[in-house]
């Protein structure tokens, strides 16, 4: 036989968590953002979300520690120094396909 008095203990503590259990979703979202922003560098703040697309190859040891150094003496990310390549590439190719 269960006693009343426990009954009621047990319908107070779930009473604790029907209105939902810590912060609000909006509030969570904001707070995940705002920590995942203060673990970016003052570089990665200012460039904003611009890439969204992934390219992925294999290349020789050289080929990546060309394009290390590289973006290094640019203060530059790879991403950085293949777009200004690309760009400059296919203006010399006088492409004029792509966005």
């Amino acid at each position: 036989m269960t006693n009343r008095a426990d009954e009621q203990e047990v319908e107070s503590f779930a009473s604790m968590f029907a209105a939902g259990f810590g912060a609000k979703p909006d509030r969570i979202e904001r707070r995940m953002k705002a920590e995942k922003r203060s673990a970016l560098t003052d570089k990665q703040r200012k460039r904003g979300a611009v890439r969204t697309a992934q390219i992925n190859y294999r290349c020789t040891p050289a080929y990546k520690g060309l394009a290390s150094e590289l973006a290094k003496h640019c203060d530059a990310s790879i991403a950085d120094v293949m777009e200004e390549a690309l760009a400059l590439l296919a203006k010399a190719k006088k492409f004029k396909g792509g966005e």
